[in-house]
């Protein structure tokens, strides 16, 4: 037990000394709405909070602000294909396995239009993070 304390001592204070600058991250989001790809560019700046019990982060150094949002709509096709991936009735492990492919794709086009939007190159992007495509 000691020594998983002693790790995880040492990886907060890996996280704490990777966020004292600033990091660039997109964040990508589609719904079941299915009509197309929200993106958000923010840069996050400081520390993250320290261990405060009930959830009180005041006078947290943790600071972000929102670079560039973008709604990246889906063609009608491709609505109506994850529509209908979504239906537990025409859903079927072939579908959903090409649609994986496809959207990762989108997600990937997404991020980088988001990037180029701004401004930034892609390279200078230091997180992407995407919980993937709501189905059910």
């Amino acid at each position: 037990m000691r020594r998983r304390q002693q790790r995880e001592i040492y990886l907060t204070r890996a996280i704490r000394s990777v966020i004292v600058t600033a990091m660039l991250v997109i964040g990508l989001m589609s719904g079941t709405s299915a009509d197309g790809i929200d993106a958000a560019l923010v840069e996050i700046s400081g520390a993250p909070p320290g261990d405060h019990a009930g959830g009180d982060h005041e006078g947290s150094p943790l600071r972000w602000g929102l670079l560039k949002h973008l709604h990246v709509p889906y063609a009608p096709a491709l609505q109506d294909e994850i529509l209908t991936a979504a239906n537990r009735a025409t859903a079927t492990i072939d579908r959903i396995t090409a649609l994986n492919v496809t959207l990762a794709e989108k997600f990937a086009d997404a991020a980088l239009q988001t990037a180029a939007s701004a401004g930034i190159s892609i390279h200078a992007i230091d997180l992407i993070g995407s919980h993937g495509q709501t189905l059910w």
